[in-house]
């Protein structure tokens, strides 16, 4: 992309994932007006860092500023009108412009945002021009005003669908894992591993959740990819507006693993709000050994009559299952153990072939395994 990024802060850091996700747009330099200093109500940006990124920007063009904070739309304004060649963005509308396009959420929380900015700018041109002389409305701010309440109504919509995508979606499996992360490809490097899917790609995708079903060890699996958390903390309130799908995922989630680092915070965070197991893995290995310690399995010794049916099951058990021993004698006998989720629909099916099925002990290792992530 051409131009340059520069992100400013007042508060002597930058948010954690802030720079990758900036960078991510196709800049490859992103500079950094770091100062600490009190927020100034007009520009938002204190005057002396204000200043510096003036100095920064000096004679380029189409640089992508982002001030590291909240801007109200009045800050916003008098910004664009400070800085004339450069495209502004607080921090919330630098992470829902990346998560555009892929996030229709994020696509109408952005285009909502920059109504806002966009009304009362035309109020302002309105405010002038009676000033100057007698003058009627230009008709512009109706006309935003108009397309504001249109995008709050589609936003609800947008909302609902993506609730309802997730939470209809992969029903018939026997666990759900949900990868949480900073911006980066931590999380799609394990996603990737996991399920063999495409390759990780760019900080900031992918921008809404994704799932994909795998086999671990006898159980099938929903393994969601999230797109990457900003901050040191848990997921901050410009995240969660735009999460929707994402939130309904953790909630539904049996199992939800940090990945990568400073993901602490953001899994104790996600613990408080969840009934999912939460851990901290760092690789994909990890993650297998923790879903086979977290969700539930039974072992069964099955006593089968010899016969087609037979061979079918046993064939369908090497598959679907962990099958431990099988011994041909005076029957067939099968050491195997399956998901909990499948153990009653299995007892069944043996049941109708005439054969027995004894339960032996299954395994949970979920509270012996150890956090590896620092």
């Amino acid at each position: 992309m051409d131009g340059e990024a520069l992100i400013a802060s007042r508060t002597g850091a930058i948010t954690r994932g802030l720079p990758a996700l900036v960078a991510a747009r196709g800049y490859e330099n992103v500079e950094r007006v770091v100062t600490d200093r009190p927020e100034d109500r007009e520009h938002g940006l204190p005057p002396a860092t204000l200043d510096q990124v003036t100095d920064a920007v000096d004679g380029t063009e189409d640089t992508y500023i982002v001030v590291d904070g909240d801007l109200h739309p009045g800050q916003a304004l008098d910004l664009r009108a400070r800085l004339p060649g450069a495209t502004v963005r607080d921090r919330n509308g630098a992470v829902w412009e990346r998560l555009r396009g892929a996030n229709r959420v994020a696509d109408v929380r952005f285009e909502l945002r920059q109504c806002r900015i966009e009304r009362l700018a035309a109020a302002q041109a309105d405010r002038d021009a009676a000033a100057s002389g007698p003058s009627g409305s230009s008709g512009r701010r109706a006309d935003l005003e108009r397309r504001r309440d249109e995008l709050r109504t589609r936003l609800d919509e947008c909302r609902r669908a993506a609730g309802e995508r997730v939470a209809n979606g992969y029903r018939n499996v026997d666990g759900r894992v949900v990868l949480v992360g900073r911006p980066g490809t931590a999380t799609a490097d394990c996603w990737a591993a996991l399920t063999g899917a495409d390759p990780p790609t760019p900080a900031g995708r992918p921008a809404r959740a994704t799932t994909a079903t795998v086999d671990i060890g006898p159980h099938t699996v929903a393994v969601t990819e999230t797109p990457g958390i900003p901050g040191d903390g848990g997921v901050p309130a410009y995240v969660e507006t735009v999460a929707a799908g994402t939130l309904e995922a953790i909630e539904q989630a049996d199992l939800v693993v940090g990945v990568g680092a400073g993901t602490g915070s953001l899994v104790e965070s996600l613990s408080d709000r969840t009934d999912a197991a939460c851990r901290r893995r760092s690789d994909a290995d990890g993650i297998r050994e923790t879903v086979l310690g977290t969700l539930d399995t039974v072992v069964y010794r099955l006593h089968l009559p010899y016969g087609d049916a037979t061979h079918a099951l046993v064939a369908e058990l090497h598959d679907d299952a962990l099958v431990r021993d099988v011994a041909y004698d005076d029957e067939v006998v099968v050491c195997v153990e399956v998901s909990a989720a499948a153990a009653d629909a299995l007892a069944r099916r043996v049941d109708d072939l005439g054969g027995g099925a004894e339960p032996g002990q299954g395994r949970n290792e979920a509270d012996t395994v150890q956090e590896d992530t620092p």
